[in-house]
C-alpha cells in the first residue's frame, strides 16, 4: 500500500523506509539489559542447540508448545501466500487495497497479543489456545464464502488475526516459562527454527495447491480445515485448559 501512495517518488519510500529502521534501532536501546543465563565468558555457561534438541525432544510440554508455535506460522503464511491471491482472482482488488487486506490481519494479531495480555494479567492462560485455533477455522471459513466482499474480507482477516494473536502469547509465555534458565536461549533458537521452517512448507503448500489446479477459496477451506484441526489438537492435549476461563 505504501508503494502505490508513494508511486510518484520512489525515493521517498526508501527515506521512508530507512527512517523507520532508524526508530527501531533508537528504540532498541531503551531495551533494560537482561541478567545473563550463565557466566560470562565462561565455557559451558550455556547449552548448545544439540543439548537444547534433546531437552525439547524429552520435555513434552516444551514439545507441544515449540510445535503449536510452529503450526501456527506455517497456517499463518499458508493463508497469507493465498489472501495475496485471492485479493487479486476473487476479489479483484487493486494494489492498494490488496495491502489494506494484508494490513488488517497485522494489525489483528498485534490487537489480539494486547487484548490475550491484558485478559491474562500475570497467568498464562492456555485456555486461550482453543479459543484462538477456533477463530483461526471460522472466519477464513467465513471468508471462503462467494459472497464475502472486500469489507467483510477485512473484517475476516481482523478477527483471524486477533484469534492468533490468543494463540501466539499463551505458547509463547509457556515456552519461556518452562524453559529453565541454562536451556531457554537454544530452545527459544530451536523454536525459531522450527517456526521458520514451517512458514517455508506452508509457502510450499501454497505454492503446490495452485500449480495442482487449486483456487484461492480452495485453499482459504484448506486454512479453515487446519485451524479446525488445531483446535482439536490443542483440546486433546490441553482437555481442562477451559475450565479456569
Amino acid at each position: 500500500a505504501l508503494l502505490v501512495l508513494v508511486d510518484s517518488a520512489p525515493l521517498l519510500f526508501v527515506f521512508l523506509m530507512a527512517g523507520i529502521t532508524g526508530l527501531g534501532s533508537l528504540a532498541s536501546w531503551r531495551m533494560p539489559l537482561a541478567r545473563s543465563a550463565g557466566p560470562v565468558n565462561q565455557p559451558g555457561g550455556g547449552i548448545g542447540l544439540k543439548a537444547g534438541w534433546r531437552v525439547l525432544c524429552d520435555d513434552k510440554l516444551l514439545r507441544m508448545t515449540a510445535l503449536g508455535l510452529a503450526a501456527f506460522w506455517g497456517l499463518s503464511q499458508l493463508l497469507m501466500q493465498d489472501v495475496v491471491v485471492h485479493a487479486k482472482s476473487s476479489l479483484h482488488l487493486d494494489e492498494m487495497h490488496s495491502g489494506l487486506l494484508m494490513a488488517s490481519c497485522a494489525l489483528g494479531i498485534g490487537l489480539g497479543c494486547l487484548a490475550c495480555a491484558r485478559l491474562s494479567k500475570d497467568v498464562i492462560e492456555v485456555g486461550y489456545v482453543p479459543l484462538g485455533a477456533f477463530g483461526m477455522f471460522l472466519f477464513p471459513f467465513l471468508m471462503t464464502s462467494e459472497s464475502a466482499g472486500f469489507a467483510s474480507t477485512v473484517l475476516c482477516l481482523l478477527l483471524t488475526g486477533v484469534s492468533g494473536g490468543f494463540v501466539l502469547i499463551p505458547l509463547n509465555a509457556q515456552l519461556q516459562h518452562s524453559s529453565g534458565e541454562q536451556t531457554r536461549g537454544a530452545l527459544i533458537s530451536l523454536s525459531n527454527s522450527l517456526s521458520f521452517t514451517a512458514m517455508l512448507m506452508g509457502s510450499g503448500a501454497a505454492y503446490l495447491a495452485a500449480s495442482t489446479g487449486h483456487n484461492a477459496l480452495d485453499i482459504l477451506f484448506l486454512c479453515s480445515l487446519l485451524g479446525l484441526a488445531g483446535t482439536v489438537w490443542a483440546l486433546r492435549e490441553m482437555p481442562l485448559s477451559l475450565v479456569r476461563l
